[in-house]
This record gives structure tokens, sequence and C-alpha cells, in this order.
């Protein structure tokens, strides 16, 4: 009996340190049914607005939380997952936002996956980083293919990573 009582007590603790690190993890943690209904939600979840807690989400559709078209590519990329029954990754939007979505089915005691647990983390900033980036790129290699000179780029392998259309045509 003192050994049931034991295990009790660690479970409880463990659990406890659970929640904790959900409840205070810096991404968006969510799970969702078949029915695109909010099952639970993490506190990252009020940074989007303050009436989207857990006691506010839980039984809302995605179509009561966000715009349809928004909801109904989040339902599609969730369905996919539990008709997959594998993890997934999805570059989301959520109006002018971006995020990255990890979702993995949650099974039932047969095995039949009937919701998503998904995290989500906003990369807005690195999608419009990579954007400038590949903006610049396409100027640098315009500007390069209007050059009449030859111009090449190779790493410290001699391999070349760049070559102009001079170059090419040379």
């Amino acid at each position: 009996m003192h050994e049931l009582g034991r295990c009790r007590s660690e479970l409880e603790q463990l659990q406890q340190r659970l929640e904790l690190i959900l409840e205070n993890a810096p991404v968006f943690i969510y799970v969702v049914d078949e029915s695109a209904r909010f099952l639970g939600v993490n506190r990252a979840w009020k940074q989007l607005g303050p009436d989207l807690d857990h006691e506010s989400l839980v039984g809302r559709s995605l179509y009561e939380v966000f715009p349809a078209e928004i909801a109904s590519a989040f339902e599609r990329n969730n369905l996919e997952v539990m008709r997959g029954g594998e993890v997934r990754q999805f570059e989301e939007m959520n109006g002018d936002r971006v995020y990255l979505s990890v979702k993995v089915p949650v099974k039932d005691a047969n095995g039949r996956p009937h919701a998503i647990c998904g995290m989500s983390v906003d990369i807005t900033e690195r999608k419009n980083a990579e954007l400038k980036l590949a903006e610049s790129e396409g100027r640098f290699r315009d500007m390069a293919d209007g050059l009449p000179l030859i111009i090449w780029v190779h790493n410290e392998n001699g391999a070349q990573e760049f070559v102009n259309q001079t170059f090419c045509e040379y």
C-alpha cells in the first residue's frame, strides 16, 4: 500500500511539472477533435487575444474562432493528419502571420486517430527575411547577368557556386 501511495505522489508531481511546462511554453499548443472543436489550449493563446484562453476556447469550433477561409485551411491540415495517422508539419497563415505547425494524431484505444495535438510557432519574421533575401539574390543575379564581364564564384573546394550569363555564353 505504501508503494502505491508513493507511485501516485510521483505521478501527481510529474503531471504538475508537465502542466507547468505546457502552460509556459512560448508556442501555441492545442488539441482539436475531428469535428474541428477545441479540446484544450495552453496559455500562449492569450497572445492572440484576451478571449482566447482555455475556458473560452474549449468546445468552440475553429470556424467560431477564425475567419472561414483560415479555419477551413486549418481543418484540412488537421484531417490530413488524422487520416494519415502520422506527424505532419505545415506552414499555416493566420491573417498576416505565418506559423510553423507540427501536428500529431491523437489516437483512441483502438489506434484510430480522433483528434490532433498541434504546436505552432510564429515564423513571420523568418519568412519575411527569406523573402527579402530572395529579392536581393534576384537583384544580384539580374545585375551580374547584365554585365558584359565573366563572373564566377567558387567555394573553398573549387566547386562553382555561381556563374553569370556571360560566363555561360563564353
